[in-house]
Order: C-alpha cells, then sequence, then structure tokens
C-alpha cells in the first residue's frame, strides 16, 4: 500500500524557505541554499545531486507515484509547467478549484485531506506519494495521514548562519526536537523541561552505556567550563553550585547584582566576549560546554561560538521553546563535521564557519 511521504529541504534552525518567498521568488531570500543538495543539473531546470547518499533520496523522490501539493507551494512553482515528473498526477487540497485549469494532470480536491490523500494513493498504486509543504503536511499530519515514515532530502541543512584557537571550543549542547524545540510549553521553575520536554532527553539513560550516546555524554562530561544564560542557570536550580566536576560556571545576564550566594566557581557577565575569553581560559585546552538558546544565540551573534552539537530526537512536540529564534537574524553557514546514530536519538556536530 502507498505511503505518502514528506520530502522536504530544511535548515538547522527550522526553515524551509528565507524571509520574503512570494510567486517571484519561492526560496525566499537566500533560501535556494537549502536546495544545493540538488546539484545544478545537466540542463537548465533539472537536478542530479553530486553525492551518492543523496542520489539514493532523489532517485526514491523520482519513483514517486503521485503528488500532494499545497495550494501555495503549487502556485508559488506554477504546478511544475503540470508535470512534476514523469507525469505522475499531482494532487491539490482546495476550498474550491479555479475556474481555469491549464493543467490535466493537476487536480484539485474539495472534498477536505482526506479525501485528497485517498485519491493520490489511488493513482500512486503500490508507489509512494510524494508530499510538498508545510500547511499540507501540518494538516496530514493532524488527521494521521502521513507516514509510517518521514523522509527527509538528506541530513538537515547545515544553515543557521576562523583562525585557529589554541584553547578548546566552545561548543554548545542541546536536545532538540525535530521541529526545532528544546523544551515543551510552559517551561518555568519546578518544569524546567516544559509540558512533555522530558521526551527529548530520553537518550540519556544510555549516558552510561558503551554506545554513542555514551560517548557524547563522557565528552560533555569532559569539559573544562561551564557557559550559560541567567533563565538556564535559574530554572536548573543553579546546578546546587557543580554543574560536573568543579568545572567553573559562567553565566551571562543582563544583571551581575544577585540576591542569593553564588558558589566560588560561579561568575556572573554582562559581556558577551569577556564571558566567553574568561571561559576559555578556565578551560584551557578542553572545550567549553554552553548551555541555552539564549547564550547560543548571543555568542553566535558576537563570533564566538564554536560548534554546535544538536541531539535531534524523532518528535514533533509542536510547542516549546526553540534553540534559534522566531525573529530573523544574520545567516550563519554551519558544517557538518560528526554524525552520530544511537538509540532514539541522531547526535550531530556542527562546525560554525567564520
Amino acid at each position: 500500500m502507498a505511503r505518502v511521504v514528506l520530502y522536504m529541504a530544511m535548515s538547522l534552525d527550522g526553515f524551509i524557505t528565507g524571509p520574503d518567498d512570494d510567486k517571484e521568488n519561492p526560496a525566499g531570500r537566500d533560501g535556494m541554499r537549502l536546495m544545493e543538495w540538488l546539484g545544478p543539473g545537466p540542463t537548465a531546470g533539472e537536478f542530479r545531486p553530486d553525492s551518492a547518499e543523496s542520489r539514493i533520496v532523489f532517485d526514491e523522490c523520482m519513483a514517486t507515484g503521485a503528488v500532494i501539493t499545497g495550494r501555495r507551494t503549487g502556485d508559488f512553482a506554477g504546478y511544475w509547467g503540470g508535470d512534476h515528473h514523469d507525469g505522475v498526477p499531482i494532487f491539490v487540497p482546495a476550498h474550491r478549484a479555479p475556474a481555469d485549469n491549464p493543467h490535466p494532470r493537476v487536480h484539485y480536491v474539495t472534498e477536505g485531506i482526506a479525501a485528497c490523500v485517498a485519491q493520490a494513493k489511488e493513482a500512486a498504486g503500490d508507489r509512494d506519494v510524494m508530499m510538498h509543504g508545510a500547511y499540507t503536511a501540518q494538516e496530514c499530519l493532524k488527521a494521521g495521514l502521513l507516514g509510517p515514515d518521514l523522509a527527509g532530502a538528506e541530513d538537515p541543512a547545515p544553515a543557521v548562519r576562523g583562525e585557529a584557537r589554541m584553547s578548546g571550543p566552545l561548543r554548545l549542547y542541546m536536545s532538540m526536537s525535530l521541529d526545532g524545540f528544546i523544551t515543551g510549553p510552559d517551561d518555568r521553575k519546578g518544569q524546567g523541561l516544559g509540558h512533555n520536554g522530558g521526551r527529548l532527553f530520553n537518550w540519556l539513560d544510555d549516558r552510561m552505556s558503551a554506545g554513542p550516546s555514551g560517548q557524547i555524554f563522557r565528552e560533555a562530561m569532559a569539559t573544562g567550563a561551564v557557559i550559560a544564560g541567567r533563565r538556564t542557570f535559574e530554572l536548573a536550580d543553579r546546578w546546587h553550585g557543580d554543574h560536573h566536576d568543579g568545572a567553573t560556571i559562567h553565566i551571562l545576564t543582563h544583571r551581575v547584582d544577585d540576591g542569593g550566594e553564588l558558589s566560588g566557581n560561579t561568575t556572573f557577565h554582562s559581556d558577551v566576549a569577556a564571558c566567553a575569553a574568561q571561559a576559555r581560559a578556565a578551560a584551557g585546552d578542553r572545550a567549553v560546554l554552553v548551555h541555552g538558546a539564549g547564550a547560543a544565540q548571543s555568542l553566535l551573534r558576537a563570533g564566538e561560538l564554536d560548534e554546535l552539537e544538536i541531539h535531534l530526537v524523532p518528535v514533533l512536540l509542536g510547542a516549546g521553546r526553540r534553540l534559534f529564534g522566531s525573529t530573523e537574524s544574520a545567516h550563519i553557514e554551519l558544517e557538518l563535521v560528526r554524525r552520530l546514530e544511537a538509540r532514539d536519538v541522531t547526535h550531530l556536530r556542527y562546525r560554525v564557519a567564520k
């Protein structure tokens, strides 16, 4: 039986286009960066990835027997001239069909998303159905019609947007859902991970193992200093004065005054560069562990963050606190330098291009 499979290129911070996407510029500003894995194509309008791994996924896409696309995605793409690939039919869930449809292979389905999926599956026969478009994918997910697998084009596109250092790197360690959340909703004192946010840390059940998750945990515990934001620090009850092995703790905050007593290894900083410098000096040749979305964003903007170790968990939380905010920020390129598959998580290490 045919599966409905979403194929989508996405940046590490969860964007599928750049800003200002419209009919003249469907990918948005700088959005074509997400499509570079497809390669230039042998002729105009055609693609063929350079890497063997990407070609496998590309060929799977091109072997699908039908396409479902949202109305906006289809309009922006000009419905691919009426032929997405190999003459397969294209199904568009719509509130109403247009008065004029110049493409005989494009079918507008006004009876709802379930009817659209049913028609596409019937047309595809024993082949999969390719899905395009964020809104349509969300509607299918809510209706339980997408699956059983979610497929991506390849590793999350390493785009969020130097000189060698004698000290160890500043490295963010962060568990994140596929939709970019690092906590569930309503994260607060006494519920630091938010509602259902603990799901992002199930992989820590294997932290003492000899496998990849155990390796990542041991690397984190071997770091020589910690940088965190004030909110993360307080929600974690200040790690009771010792994050691990007496490593110094450097807290980025807008206010350095404090009503409580700090442990001897903890200092407050209002200057990002000074905080990074002191943490590097304290860590020596070891890495500095970075915690928290606010601290990570501040260090990135200041050009101080060297690496990101993302523990990507196969779940869509749907709401919560994002690692990278929704406000527009600088375009930062990342280089994937390591990928470790483990039970219930993929550990992805990126180097920040400087």
